[in-house]
């Protein structure tokens, strides 16, 4: 199994493309590329089911892929589209945002943001 740092994010429309150029549509695929799971509140590998592509071996829009987090579940439709700047990409998440804790090198400016705003 690859390295966390190897797999493609998933969250980037560039190397999305890149991981989804050359699969086909009604396949699945485990472990394809990581994205950050809002339920987990961290990157997670990716497991991908490519379910509209209607160009076989492309990554031109339209396409839709479903994404499911391998250690929670979480599920992700992505949708592939022509944008006003051209291909663009979109991730909804089938939940809200999660609860995660603050990094200790962003503690300070948190604080300080709370304070500002009480």
């Amino acid at each position: 199994m690859a390295d966390m740092d190897d797999l493609p994010d998933l969250g980037v429309a560039d190397e999305f493309v890149a991981a989804t150029y050359l699969k086909d549509q009604g396949h699945a695929y485990r472990n394809i590329g990581k994205l950050h799971c809002p339920t987990c509140g961290d990157y997670r590998r990716m497991d991908m089911a490519v379910r509209l592509k209607p160009y076989g071996s492309s990554a031109d829009p339209p396409m839709l892929v479903l994404l499911t987090c391998v250690q929670c579940d979480t599920l992700f439709t992505a949708v592939i589209y022509e944008g006003p700047e051209g291909r663009s990409l979109a991730l909804l998440p089938s939940t809200y945002g999660g609860l995660t804790t603050v990094q200790p090198e962003h503690k300070a400016s948190c604080q300080r943001f709370s304070a500002q705003i009480r």
